[in-house]
């Protein structure tokens, strides 16, 4: 069976080509509360929006929408702008920024705490 003419197939397949379809499932968030520290507010965490990594597929759009949808008002990025690259999304920031959130971009190299 042939693949349709718009899927393009190579023997030499690499996880740098764009997948056909992105991952549907909703961007999870985990929410900690910050009443210990007399904060009515909660932390959300969740994995980077958008990011295709080996068999990681998310959408940067769909994901940022999820994330304003949730109320998130400011973001903060703790990965390089190198990361940022290689997970394929650069210019995530100015997304945020795009999309009226408020964005902290404090980056930690990896194996790093400061």
């Amino acid at each position: 069976m042939k693949p349709p003419s718009s899927i393009q197939t190579s023997e030499f397949d690499s996880s740098d080509e764009e997948p056909i379809e992105d991952e549907q499932t909703p961007i999870h968030i985990s929410w900690l509360s910050l009443s210990r520290v007399n904060c009515s507010q909660f932390l959300g965490l969740c994995a980077l929006p958008g990011c295709k990594f080996k068999d990681v597929r998310r959408n940067v759009q769909k994901d940022t929408e999820e994330l304003k949808s949730c109320g998130i008002q400011d973001i903060f990025v703790f990965c390089t702008r190198g990361e940022l690259s290689k997970y394929r999304v650069p210019n995530l920031l100015d997304l945020y920024q795009q999309c009226g959130i408020i964005t902290h971009h404090h980056p930690i190299a990896d194996g790093g705490t400061s």
